[in-house]
């Protein structure tokens, strides 16, 4: 018995003795109608990706949604720069009232690039992570970085949180959260086929805490993802990839103590042919407003087009994608 299938079998019977349900909904009309149009900046057009979505109740700073999102019109790493935007309604999507997109700016792709923003809230302050990768003659590096606001519009300088030649071995589609006054990160472990979960108190030191191992679904692995505490538990959303450029579905499982993982289910397919999402579906992040779900996910076509989408589902039934038609 190899690896995974001993692994399976484990979570197989943790998850009995947990009474965790495993879905097995497979809902393939679950894309998003149309897509978003978001412009952070000039010269990037509608074309974004990895999308963090967070939601107000009662709005701040005038508005429910706030947005980190990475524009990549054709996969052009220079305009891969961390940008905030806001909206009232999750389709009209606009830059803070005198706020200033990029955050950051790539001033020589050769060198350096941004990537994999995160956005959370804490003590009433907006914080933007993100990723900053290195290229040069030392090799590549990784570094996360953080800018906080009070308002959305006043941006702190960068600050540094860890390195790979630090804490972290690898920082891919890093997820944060605030748990117990603790900031809880997750990052995925490409090579090794494993998540790495870390804790930290200020966000500056960090205590390695476990690996997480996610059993793949079809031979697909974990790719980009969100985690979030609900009333579920430890749920996520993922790209499920068989490598780094074949990411044609999107997962869900979940957790209620974030040691033991549910068995994945797809819950997305790539759309329909001539569809923005034809070819390529990519980061998904998600908030609860009462009982509905929305799922912000990103796409390509085969064309090399990036959108954002949006697909929905209630609390309770996690994997019944039904998906938005956007106007």
């Amino acid at each position: 018995m190899i690896l995974w299938e001993k692994i399976i079998k484990v979570n197989n019977l943790l998850n009995k003795e947990l009474d965790i349900k495993e879905y097995t909904d497979k809902n393939f009309e679950a894309n998003g109608i149309g897509y978003l149009k978001i412009s952070p900046y000039i010269g990037v057009g509608y074309q974004n990706v990895h999308p963090s979505l967070i939601y107000f109740y009662k709005t701040w700073n005038g508005y429910k949604y706030w947005l980190a999102i990475t524009p990549y019109r054709k996969e052009n790493e220079r305009l891969e720069n961390p940008c905030v935007m806001c909206s009232n309604d999750l389709v009209n999507w606009n830059k803070p009232k005198r706020g200033t997109n990029p955050l950051v700016s790539t001033e020589d792709v050769k060198m350096y690039h941004y990537s994999d923003p995160q956005v959370l809230f804490n003590n009433n302050k907006l914080e933007i992570w993100y990723r900053k990768r290195t290229r040069g003659i030392l090799g590549d590096s990784e570094v996360i970085l953080r800018k906080l606001s009070c308002d959305g519009v006043n941006w702190s300088k960068e600050e540094v949180l860890n390195s790979s030649q630090g804490t972290f071995n690898q920082f891919m589609s890093p997820v944060v959260i605030i748990e117990d006054d603790k900031y809880c990160i997750w990052v995925v472990d490409w090579k090794n086929k494993k998540i790495k979960y870390y804790v930290s108190k200020d966000g500056t030191d960090w205590c390695f805490i476990r690996d997480i191992i996610i059993a793949p679904i079809e031979g697909r692995y974990v790719w980009h993802m969100d985690i979030k505490k609900t009333r579920n538990g430890f749920e996520m959303y993922f790209s499920a990839a068989l490598d780094e450029y074949d990411n044609q579905k999107i997962a869900y499982c979940y957790s209620k103590d974030n040691v033991t993982w549910s068995m994945p289910v797809i819950v997305m397919e790539k759309g329909k042919e001539g569809a923005f999402d034809e070819d390529f579906l990519y980061r998904p992040t998600f908030i609860d407003i009462d009982n509905n779900r929305y799922i912000m996910y990103s796409a390509r076509d085969k064309k090399g087009n990036w959108h954002c989408s949006i697909t929905t589902c209630t609390v309770n039934e996690p994997t019944k994608l039904k998906g938005m038609i956007i106007r």
